[in-house]
């Protein structure tokens, strides 16, 4: 799950879920794949893999802390992988068909509140810049046709 936006250098949580939709347990592998654009912790439960039985679901929670500003994906990857781990009586499976899902969600990294008006404010000195320089160089051209 994402927030619509988050502030830029501000840490938030990361929260994913996955199901199991088949009938048997199945050993799965969840990745978060890095990016330059955002510092990860470890998933809180620092495992590499989970063994989810028929129906159920693993939560797994990132902290992540957005480094650039705009658009940036995020690609969370969870696959089927083998194991000789009992759960209960049941050996994980591993499925046939579509043994690997990836989700792919874009966030808006936005810029802190304060540091926009500052550059709104900056913008707009700029502009006045501009507008004096204008009316400098009208002001002598007027200065220059009065005269002759």
């Amino acid at each position: 799950m994402l927030p619509y936006s988050v502030i830029h250098g501000e840490a938030f949580t990361l929260k994913t879920t996955v199901l199991n939709y088949l009938p048997k347990c199945i050993r799965v592998s969840v990745e978060l794949k890095v990016s330059p654009a955002f510092l990860q912790s470890q998933n809180e439960k620092r495992e590499e893999s989970y063994h989810i039985c028929a129906n159920e679901r693993q939560t797994l929670f990132w902290m992540m802390t957005p480094k650039t500003l705009g658009n940036v994906n995020f690609s969370v990857s969870a696959e089927a992988v083998q194991s000789p781990e009992l759960r209960g009586n049941e050996i994980a499976e591993v499925p046939e068909i579509r043994r690997k899902d990836t989700v792919v969600k874009t966030l808006l990294v936005e810029v802190r509140v304060h540091l926009q008006r500052i550059a709104l404010a900056i913008q707009a000195l700029q502009q006045l810049e501009r507008l004096t320089s204008l009316y400098q160089k009208w002001s002598y051209s007027r200065q220059k046709i009065s005269t002759i």
